[in-house]
């Protein structure tokens, strides 16, 4: 399957330690991310030793002058040390970015060989059809491809077309020694927008939800699938209640991504889902009795007690940054009392 290509290619590399000394994951598939990270903890990162093993940097708050120093510097505690960079963009803002793309290359041509650098190109999207990649996406894949490129490793992780994604569903229910409907199957990746993460996540409730059955039929999904929807808004606000911008940035994802709705009228469901926050940390018993959700309400009182209420406002505007809700007339002001 070709969406899955490049991630098997580079799992294989780490089981067999054929590894260059960084790589560049481009595209922002989580599902085909996270299978590489697992196969890079599971191969190269002992479990009691990650404490000193397995690093996570953001070059937005760390200059890379730095992290290259960590990565230079052997460590006392562990026979391998692991890198994961984010902020890639940081890498080609305004201004001449030369000095930093040789810091790399340097580093690359002289590696510490007890290191990894995994630098992650989350800004981008790859659609399942690159023909169809928007415009500003292909011209930040070709700088990384022009630039990194020449030294790094680069592994893309795009988005799987449904038949592939089928494909996948039908195979791992087989691993798993579980039998599938087509039309389930397809139901699956239908309901979810094609999104692998979210559609590896369900599948594993349907197989636990099926149990001795052994078999996922199209009622099965469509039961299965109308929850997770629900859970949906929940998931949401927990991250939002967690003050986790990454986890909620990520569900705001997955549920535009199912094509439940448009875009618009989900920013208005977050909006709605501040208002609640910011009078569930005041204890305002009465939002229980106008909110038509009373379960949704209780579950954020249970959630928001790590919130303080001075900083809910701080939250929402970084969390509606990152959305692009900041900046769209009346949402703002909506939001930020």
């Amino acid at each position: 399957m070709r969406a899955f290509a490049q991630a098997d290619r580079f799992v294989s590399d780490v089981e067999a330690r054929k590894l260059r000394p960084a790589y560049v994951f481009v595209g922002d598939e989580t599902f085909f991310r996270n299978r590489c990270r697992e196969a890079i903890l599971e191969h190269l990162v002992p479990p009691d030793l990650r404490d000193f093993s397995l690093f996570e940097f953001d070059l937005g708050e760390t200059g890379l002058t730095e992290v290259l120093d960590r990565a230079r510097t052997p460590s006392l505690m562990a026979p391998f040390q692991v890198f994961f960079i984010r902020g890639v963009k940081n890498l080609f803002g305004r201004g001449s970015n030369e000095e930093k793309l040789a810091a790399i290359e340097e580093y690359c041509k002289n590696p510490n060989p007890h290191a990894l650098l995994i630098f992650v190109a989350d800004h981008i999207s790859i659609p399942s059809d690159a023909r169809r990649m928007e415009l500003t996406d292909r011209d930040r894949y070709e700088r990384i491809r022009e630039t990194l490129g020449q030294f790094c490793g680069i592994v893309e992780l795009s988005r799987v077309e449904e038949s592939e994604a089928v494909r996948w569903i039908g195979e791992y229910c087989a691993s798993r020694d579980v039998k599938i409907d087509t039309d389930g199957a397809r139901e699956l990746v239908d309901a979810l927008g094609g999104d692998m993460m979210m559609i590896s996540n369900e599948l594993e409730k349907l197989i636990l939800y099926v149990g001795e059955k052994k078999r996922i039929t199209l009622g099965d999904v469509e039961t299965m699938v109308l929850a997770a929807k629900q859970r949906s808004l929940y998931e949401l606000t927990d991250a939002i209640s967690a003050k986790d911008r990454v986890r909620a940035l990520e569900t705001l994802d997955a549920i535009l991504s199912s094509g439940e709705g448009e875009e618009a009228a989900l920013i208005v469901g977050v909006v709605l889902v501040g208002r609640l926050l910011l009078e569930v940390a005041d204890d305002a018993d009465p939002v229980a009795e106008r909110s038509e959700d009373v379960f949704l309400v209780r579950h954020l009182q249970g959630g928001n007690r790590a919130f303080e209420r001075g900083r809910l406002p701080e939250c929402f505007q970084a969390f509606c940054a990152g959305t692009g809700a900041q900046g769209n007339p009346g949402l703002e002001e909506n939001v930020l009392p």
